[in-house]
């Protein structure tokens, strides 16, 4: 009984090491990673320091009025089921999988579908 309870301890010593040793090894190889990544990426102004301008963009609301108006309109040209699978995949943030479920299609034939609907609604809104 106590070569058993030794036995146990011992392994339970060598499992904690290993994984102690593991973990810290991929903590170390992920901080190498970060630090290798970090030192490639160079700031922009050392690549163009004469180039220090700052940039005010002035954005008019009425612009986003108009194309709301017009996804409105759009979305009003679609059929019903169309609109529902709109719904679905972007608002609901259903995967297609869940859609053709819902629908009795496959994921194949959603997939499709909203790409086909995607370029409807944009030849729609740029009319």
């Amino acid at each position: 009984m106590e070569k058993k309870q030794s036995t146990i301890i011992a392994i339970e010593k060598g499992f904690s090491s290993y994984v102690n040793s593991c973990l810290s090894r991929a903590s170390r190889d992920y901080f190498r990673r970060l630090k290798r990544e970090y030192q490639r990426l160079v700031p922009y102004e050392e690549h163009v320091p004469e180039l220090s301008l700052t940039y005010s963009i002035v954005v008019c609301p009425f612009i986003y009025v108009e194309k709301r108006i017009s996804l409105e309109q759009a979305m009003q040209i679609l059929s019903p089921s169309e609109r529902q699978m709109l719904y679905l995949k972007f608002y609901c943030e259903r995967t297609d999988k869940e859609i053709a479920r819902m629908f009795g299609v496959t994921r194949q034939a959603v997939t499709k579908s909203k790409i086909n609907l995607l370029i409807k609604l944009k030849s729609l809104m740029d009319c």
